[in-house]
């Protein structure tokens, strides 16, 4: 089917599925109900979650990060557009938050060279969801943090 005669809604729900596609190719059994079913709240958690992780609290160096996610702090690709706070001010609606927060799951899955990056880049991102998202802990009680 071509992209033109898909509706919007058709486009948006086929770019979730790639993304939860690449975190199931990459051996991890995901739902992407948890996406979907996400607040506007989740979702600010989730990118603060991530971007602590990415930031602080993982022990990447430069070098690392960028092998996990090339051009993470560059331009057009920065990974991290704002800080949590930023994102506060502006009180953003479901629909810019899904768009951003997919957009940052895709390029920890997608930019990286190998299988063994983009794997890095699936549990992140599942670390985050887990620590937000019931259902995801229930899935991967190993990743939630206490």
């Amino acid at each position: 089917m071509e992209e033109a005669n898909l509706t919007p809604e058709q486009i948006w729900n086929q770019k979730v599925m790639d993304v939860f596609l690449k975190i199931t190719s990459l051996g991890y059994g995901v739902n992407m109900c948890w996406f979907e079913t996400m607040t506007v709240l989740a979702h600010v958690n989730f990118y603060g979650r991530l971007y602590a992780m990415w930031n602080y609290e993982l022990p990447l160096t430069q070098v690392q990060k960028d092998i996990i996610v090339p051009g993470y702090k560059s331009g057009r690709t920065i990974l991290f557009k704002w800080t949590p706070r930023e994102t506060m001010e502006g009180l953003h609606d479901i629909r810019w938050w899904r768009k951003h927060n997919l957009a940052l799951m895709n390029a920890f899955l997608s930019r990286g060279q190998d299988r063994a990056t983009q794997g890095c880049g699936a549990l992140y991102i599942l670390t985050a969801l887990a620590n937000i998202h019931t259902r995801v802990g229930e899935a991967f009680p190993w990743l939630v943090q206490d």
